[in-house]
This record gives C-alpha cells, structure tokens and sequence, in this order.
C-alpha cells in the first residue's frame, strides 16, 4: 500500500514538475517574442529564431512574420499537417502564445485522442485530424474540416511528398507558407 501511495504522489509531482517546466518555456517564448517584435530589420531570418515547439527556431521566425505583415483578425488561423502527437509543431506557439484558430492533420492515428485530451482542445479552437494526407484527398480533409479561401499560414511537413501536396492545394490561399525542409 505505501509504494501504491509513493507511486501516486511520484506521479502527481512528476505531473505538477512537468506543467511548471512547459509554463516557463511558454514564458519564455513569450518574452522572446516581445524582443522579436521590436526589431524593425533583420540581416537574416537567424536574428529572428527562437524555438519553443518548433524544431528549427520557426516559432520566431513566423512570429516576426506575422508582427510585420499586420495580418487582419478574421485571417488568423493556421493550417498545419506532418505533426505527429503536436508536441513540436510551427503552429503551437500561435495557438497558445496569440489564440489562433487551426486545423492538425496527421497519419497518427492518436493525434485526435490526445489532443482531445489535451487544455489545448478545450482553451483553444483547434481541430486534429487523423488522415494520411496525399495529392488527392488533401483539399476535401480541409474543406471538411470547415477550412477553405484565405488564412494565416499554411505548415507542411510530411516528408518526401511535400511538393506534389502542396501543388495539388486549390482549397486555402494562405498569406504565409512555412514550407518544410524538403521544399526549401
């Protein structure tokens, strides 16, 4: 019974250890992303990067972005898709650091679930889609999923067919492109 009692309160401080650890790196990026606005020019998109869910310093980047482009309200939303579970995805920081609206779409078959599970369901409108994305069916996913004409950024990271998706998408008109690596 008392390792039962251990177990559980391991588990419980664990928990509360590693909700405080993603609240500071959240306050972090935050506050990298107040010193990323205030610069007016830049002599390379390295003086904007910082990373808080993205691999490579895109958090800041499309920060930067999207502080220049002074973007109306009614075009922010965001799709992104090769986002496995979204624990490192371009979109997270816009979700949770400036409220925008989006669509994930991954072949992960627990994406929905975990997401559904997740505050991110609940404090933000974001909408998880478990498909496997190919040319042909990408433009009915978003249409389905109630995203069509213009939005914010589209993110697109599915290793190895990025190119011949993102030539079939004729669905949304996304003012920023954040292509992945293999598009670069």
């Amino acid at each position: 019974m008392l390792k039962r009692l251990a177990a559980k309160l391991k588990a419980r401080v664990l928990g509360q250890i590693q909700k405080d650890a993603k609240d500071t790196l959240l306050l972090q990026g935050r506050i990298a992303s107040w010193l990323v606005r205030a610069k007016q020019t830049i002599t390379s998109l390295q003086d904007v990067e910082f990373k808080v869910f993205s691999q490579f310093g895109e958090d800041g980047i499309i920060d930067w972005i999207i502080e220049r482009s002074q973007m109306p309200n009614y075009l922010h939303s965001f799709i992104e898709f090769g986002v496995e579970l979204y624990d490192e995805a371009n979109t997270r920081f816009l979700v949770e650091n400036r409220n925008w609206r989006g669509l994930v779409i991954d072949g992960n078959s627990q994406l929905e679930t975990k997401l559904r599970k997740s505050a991110l369901s609940w404090r933000h409108d974001l909408q998880a889609k478990s498909a496997f994305v190919t040319r042909e069916n990408i433009n009915q996913i978003f249409e389905d999923c109630g995203f069509s004409g213009e939005i914010g950024l589209l993110s697109i990271d599915i290793d190895g067919n990025d190119y011949w998706v993102w030539e079939a998408i004729e669905s949304v008109d996304p003012v920023i492109m954040c292509p992945s690596h293999d598009l670069i």
